[in-house]
Order: structure tokens, then sequence, then C-alpha cells
């Protein structure tokens, strides 16, 4: 009876031993898994703060990009440089193709 109640106690601490190690295993799984999902978030949340921070300095060039296009920017330059309207260009086409050959 002895003999058999000593092996019912180690097979209950070998079981308990067990699921605590079944327990503690998938605890640590879960929390590392968690830290990566949180990281992730993290990183994805700097990277749409730079694209943020990108398209507002996007806007800003093309705002000024325009500015400076402008004819009230380009007017007084045009005085300054003395440059003329053209009335009727004329453009050279060539007739043919050719190759010379030595």
């Amino acid at each position: 009876m002895r003999k058999e109640k000593k092996h019912y106690v180690y097979k209950k601490k070998s079981i308990n031993i067990l699921l605590s190690l079944v327990v503690l295993s998938g605890l640590f799984v879960y929390l590392v898994q968690s830290n990566s999902l949180l990281t992730r978030g993290y990183e994805l949340e700097d990277v749409q703060k730079k694209i943020d921070d990108l398209e507002r300095v996007g806007k800003d060039l093309e705002n000024k990009s325009l500015q400076l296009q402008s004819m009230s920017v380009l007017a007084p330059k045009i005085e300054k440089l003395k440059l003329v309207e053209i009335d009727n260009a004329k453009y050279i086409e060539p007739i043919e193709k050719s190759v010379v050959k030595r």
C-alpha cells in the first residue's frame, strides 16, 4: 500500500511540475509576442509620422514652387533682364538624315 501511495504522490508531483512548465512556457510565449506586437506598433507609428512630415514638406515645396513661378515674381525679373516677347519663331528642320563614309 505504501508503494502505491509513493507512486501516486510521485506521479502527482510529476504532473504538477509538467503543468507548471507548460503554463510558464505559455506565459513566456505570450510575453514575447506581446512585446513584438508593441514594438511593431511603435515602428508603424514612427513611419506614419515620417510619412506625414514628408507630405507636409512636399506640399510646402509645391507651394513655394508655384509662388516662384507666379507672374508677380517673374515680371520684375523679366524687366531686369530686358527680355522681349517673341513674335515669330523659326525652327531649323533637317531635310534628310545622311551619314558620311570615308
